[in-house]
């Protein structure tokens, strides 16, 4: 599939509201709002795209190789890698302690 098209916008919303479907935030809102409201601040498409998936593959089965699978490109799925929090190796507060310190860093 890669080889025939890149990913877009569109492609990124459907995977989100899929993932998403019938699921709530701790306020009760449903969670696409958050991927659609972040999704539509990006300045550029690839901001966009990265905006709308960036809590797909965290509060998901959908992995980064799907990601690749269905085509998105190499700048997103790095943007993707660098903002997902893995639950499996650090708590939240220590995903953003490093973040803060790599800010920091720079």
């Amino acid at each position: 599939l890669k080889e025939y098209f890149e990913s877009g916008i569109d492609e990124a919303v459907a995977i989100a509201s899929t993932v998403f479907r019938n699921k709530r935030d701790l306020d009760g809102n449903p969670d696409i709002l958050h991927s659609l409201a972040v999704g539509i601040a990006g300045q550029t498409k690839n901001e966009k795209i990265v905006g709308f998936l960036h809590d797909v593959v965290e509060d998901s089965d959908v992995t980064f190789e799907d990601l690749d699978e269905y085509g998105f490109s190499a700048e997103v799925l790095e943007a993707l890698k660098l903002l997902t929090h893995d639950k499996k190796r650090m708590s939240y507060d220590e995903y953003g302690e490093l973040h803060r310190h790599q800010c920091e860093d720079k």
